[in-house]
């Protein structure tokens, strides 16, 4: 399987921490990856399920490529297994992790954070630091409303009068104005499977972006959403996760926490209601989101009653 760049630069990022983190140290042919001992007693150590998974990904990447002993690989598949079955169980039971519950955040507070940014933002923005302030008061505005991942941290804004007449495939654009303003999204996770996605924007952000739209471009003549300090160019992914999560102190809330907020206060499935649509769809050898999407049908009002 080939790797995308994006998985590629995880992995390698991995693997520098694990050699670190064991003292080991890495070589042109991996040989380090032998010494199963240190490794597992680090993947061991680490808490969360879906990182441990990774890491794991990750060393099998390399062993499977290199010429790591069979009796290493063979430690890594099996710890794997029991990895991925970890995993497995806590989408098939749904409940939160200790790290969750630690982090979670509601909806509620989240539209009160945006509030306190608002309210604390300075009259003029005329500092990269305000202008900092700004853009973080802005990004979090936008996620209340659209919980996107972090597809903001390339992304450029136009007002709708003075757009380029072609747009860049690879760049996600705000387009603020008009009769129809939208969020246009070109580079996200999933868009080898859904493609270029059009997201109206709301009111509300509309508005916003408008109101402060000569800021943001006085910071960025190349129109980035958010622009780095001393150079006109997007943030990395890395400082736009660490500015996101700097809004609540003291607990890490990022954009998937956001989005898993969003999520359940929607659907807000009790435990009780939840196992019985795994069972039913144990029993009809479906998935549970094949359940909800293709068999389950929204009643009319007077079928309810019969």
């Amino acid at each position: 399987m080939t790797l995308s760049e994006s998985t590629k630069k995880v992995y390698e990022a991995n693997l520098n921490k694990l050699a670190r983190e064991t003292g080991l140290e890495r070589d042109a042919n991996e040989k380090w990856l032998n010494e199963h001992k240190p490794i597992m007693t680090y993947v061991h150590s680490l808490t969360n399920h879906h990182t441990r998974k990774t890491y794991l990904a990750t060393i099998l990447s390399y062993a499977r490529t290199h010429n790591i002993s069979s009796k290493a690989i063979k430690i890594y598949e099996d710890a794997m297994m029991d990895s991925v079955a970890e995993v497995q169980h806590t989408y098939e039971t749904n409940e939160m992790s200790e790290k969750q519950k630690d982090n979670w955040v509601s909806q509620k507070e989240i539209d009160a954070k945006v509030i306190e940014l608002r309210k604390a933002l300075p009259t003029k923005i005329n500092t990269y630091p305000k202008y900092k302030q700004l853009t973080i008061y802005l990004t979090w505005l936008i996620h209340s409303i659209l919980p996107l991942r972090n597809d903001l941290a390339i992304t450029k804004i136009y007002n709708q009068l003075d757009k380029p007449k072609t747009l860049d495939n690879e760049i996600n654009y705000l387009m603020i104005g008009g009769n129809e303003p939208k969020l246009i999204l070109n580079r996200y996770k999933t868009q080898k499977t859904y493609g270029q996605k059009m997201l109206e924007l709301p009111k509300a952000i509309n508005d916003e972006l408008q109101n402060y739209y000569d800021e943001l471009t006085a910071f960025s003549p190349e129109h980035w959403f958010i622009t780095r300090s001393g150079e006109d160019a997007p943030l990395s992914q890395q400082t736009f996760i660490s500015r996101f999560q700097s809004v609540f102190p003291g607990r890490k809330v990022g954009t998937t926490m956001v989005r898993q907020s969003a999520v359940s206060e929607l659907y807000k499935v009790s435990p009780e209601q939840y196992i019985k649509e795994q069972q039913l769809a144990n029993i009809m050898s479906h998935s549970m989101s094949t359940g909800r999407l293709k068999y389950a049908k929204i009643l009319p009002q007077d079928m309810e009653k019969k």
